[in-house]
């Protein structure tokens, strides 16, 4: 990935994006552009694929039927509220999933594999966008970076131009807690994680619960 490039004594914030997006190759991270995520439609914000591989390479003895049912369930995963949603979510992701294979003996099986790195597939996703409804209308938002773990978006990263005084860490804070949790929660639920940044200033949160600046 290019590094950051002066263009008149300016940077492009793209430019800064994809640099970002270096760091993270540098250290183990498989890019992919968000226009060539794998989706069914454009409000599916799993990579069904990376998720189930997961799965099927973590427990052997499911069948490929019940590592669809344990897509599905994360996939379909709701509760009362969005804030709802994403703790039970995380519990999932930190403890397991419970799940009742066909010789019905249930069993924990975990979305992330802590003890060994090595077994998780971690992705890097720029400008994936996600539609949703508006009015009746269908419209999108598009996240600068998302950062997945075994087809899961677990942290949204925005990030904003260095050389720009009017693009600020509190208009990418505004972006996330405010635009995204309204128009987009149905990506946020998978996110516990989001980070913001001007290339100044960085601040990572959780995103139910982002400081404002």
């Amino acid at each position: 990935m290019p590094g950051l490039e002066n263009y008149n004594g300016h940077y492009c914030e793209s430019q800064y994006e994809y640099a970002f997006i270096g760091f993270l190759e540098n250290e183990g991270w498989q890019y992919l552009c968000g226009n060539n995520v794998s989706r069914i439609t454009k409000r599916d914000v799993l990579i069904e694929e990376n998720f189930k591989i997961f799965i099927s390479q973590t427990n052997p003895d499911l069948t490929d039927n019940e590592v669809t049912q344990i897509y599905d369930s994360v996939r379909l995963v709701g509760a009362e509220s969005d804030f709802a949603t994403l703790h039970k979510v995380y519990g999932w992701m930190v403890d397991g999933i419970q799940f009742t294979p066909e010789n019905g003996v249930a069993k924990m099986v975990p979305l992330i594999d802590f003890d060994v790195p090595e077994n998780n597939v971690f992705k890097v996703v720029n400008q994936l966008v996600v539609e949703y409804t508006n009015h009746g209308q269908k419209s999108t938002r598009r996240p600068d970076v998302l950062l997945y773990v075994n087809g899961m978006p677990l942290c949204v990263i925005e990030l904003k131009n260095p050389a720009d005084v009017n693009a600020t860490v509190y208009n990418a804070w505004e972006q996330i807690n405010i635009r995204y949790w309204r128009d987009i929660p149905h990506l946020l639920r998978y996110c516990p994680l989001a980070c913001i940044s001007d290339g100044g200033t960085t601040s990572r949160k959780r995103t139910h619960k982002i400081d404002k600046f």
